[in-house]
């Protein structure tokens, strides 16, 4: 089986276990974002469509090399031999905040959770944009975790 050269680094470093993150556009961002407002205590979520969608600082190569450096293969998932995609889906707030972080499709319960860790894990973006202004957009990336031999 022909390695990729990403593959071979991690070989090369001696990691026996490494994750792949792929982007895709429809899957990177969604393009909705959130303004809440309230009405007799109860928030109401309007979804409208996006001018500018939030921008990672560096762009995705620096976010897949920032998900690359902290992702840690979890030891259960390791022995359970669970590898696969986890979907994470995350608000970036007005001031570029990731918020709200959750699975949205789950592959093992540790691989979940250092997902989970690691998009916490990371800095202010530029936030999303609506006529000019900052609003909250939803985000999902997927995440992928594959064992290597």
């Amino acid at each position: 089986m022909k390695q990729t050269l990403v593959g071979k680094w991690f070989l090369k470093k001696g990691i026996f276990a490494f994750v792949l993150l792929f982007f895709t556009l429809a899957l990177a961002f969604s393009t909705s974002s959130c303004n809440k407002n309230q009405k007799s205590d109860q928030k109401e979520m309007d979804v409208t469509v996006v001018d500018n969608k939030p921008q990672y600082p560096g762009g995705n190569s620096a976010m897949i090399n920032f998900i690359s450096k902290k992702v840690k293969y979890p030891a259960a998932a390791k022995e359970a031999g669970a590898e696969g995609e986890v979907i994470v889906s995350f608000l970036i707030d007005e001031k570029g905040r990731v918020t709200n972080a959750e699975v949205k499709k789950s592959v093992h319960p540790a691989l979940d959770k250092e997902a989970l860790r690691v998009v916490k894990l990371m800095p202010k973006w530029e936030p999303g944009r609506q006529n000019g202004e900052p609003v909250v957009v939803s985000v999902e990336i997927p995440i992928s975790f594959k064992l290597t031999l």
